[in-house]
């Protein structure tokens, strides 16, 4: 099984009520998971600590005393889960803010199933290449340990060759 085919999203709602169930389908119908759908911005960090989603799609507008923004840096520092905005809001302050955070998209409402599918497609190419960074940062730092460990033998067979 691919990485796309097993995707799990973790969205927010859009008011009104109907538009969460028509993103849940769009982004079903595009091959992803949607594994919950929530409101605020504290129930998203306790369900994204519980369900650990692949990508979280985030309303900047939430229920609740947090916004999405403070929600998506919470979950990307605590979880390290990649995020992207759908949002209504595109004034010149929002954006700022939004974009000093590691989001991996910014979507402007209303969404289409294009723009979700290449927001998405872009976040997965981040997410793959993370993943690949760190299969080769811990090569690395293997490597580095068996070169200081075989140097070290190395100079113990060479200062014995010099006796």
């Amino acid at each position: 099984m691919g990485f796309r085919e097993r995707l799990k999203v973790f969205s927010f709602p859009f008011p009104p009520p109907l538009i969460p169930r028509t993103r849940q389908v769009l982004i079903y119908w595009i091959g992803y998971t949607v594994v919950d759908i929530v409101d605020s911005g504290e129930t998203a960090i306790e369900k994204a600590t519980e369900l650990r989603p692949d990508l979280v799609l985030i309303d900047i507008k939430l229920r609740g005393g947090m916004d999405g923004i403070e929600a998506a840096v919470e979950i990307w520092n605590c979880l390290q889960i990649p995020f992207i905005y759908i949002t209504a809001y595109s004034d010149k302050s929002t954006v700022e803010r939004a974009t000093l955070t590691l989001t991996c998209g910014y979507i402007i409402k209303p969404i289409s199933q294009q723009n979700l599918y290449v927001a998405i497609q872009t976040a997965l190419n981040i997410i793959r290449n993370k993943q690949a960074e760190l299969v080769l940062s811990k090569a690395y730092e293997e490597l580095k340990i068996k070169v200081k460990n075989y140097t070290t033998k190395l100079d113990l067979v060479n200062d014995e060759l010099k006796l």
